[in-house]
């Protein structure tokens, strides 16, 4: 499978404006490609050409990863004020869900040791004579 197709299969739906966009650069380089072919002359036109084309390119491909970055920022911005909203609250509750999981345990425990305590006796396993 090649790239290009691969990567239609796994690109996330919603962010599929802010992917590379492949198949348009290669677009542009079978342009290219057909545009040096065609050029006849002397071969300082065709470096001229070449160069004025890789230029061009060039600033495409850094248009397109421009893009990708500042996508990538925004996601990570997200991403750090999401994580810091929820350990602010996970800070500011911590004692309360401590308090309580440690209260809540001693409950259980006594629950069990309670339970345990009345199914099962000592005396149950003596014989009586």
């Amino acid at each position: 499978m090649k790239f290009g197709a691969n990567l239609q299969t796994i690109i996330t739906p919603e962010w599929r404006s802010q992917y590379v966009e492949y198949e348009d650069l290669k677009e542009v380089i079978y342009q290219y490609q057909e545009e040096l072919s065609n050029l006849e002359g002397v071969p300082e036109e065709y470096q001229r050409m070449l160069t004025s084309l890789e230029e061009s390119f060039f600033a495409k491909c850094d248009g397109q990863l421009s893009k990708v970055n500042n996508f990538y920022c925004e996601k990570l911005a997200e991403a750090t004020r999401k994580h810091a909203i929820l350990n602010e609250q996970f800070e500011s509750h911590k004692d309360h869900i401590l308090a309580f999981d440690d209260s809540n345990k001693s409950v259980k425990m006594g629950t069990i040791t309670s339970r345990v305590g009345t199914l099962v006796k000592p005396s149950m396993f003596l014989k009586k004579l």
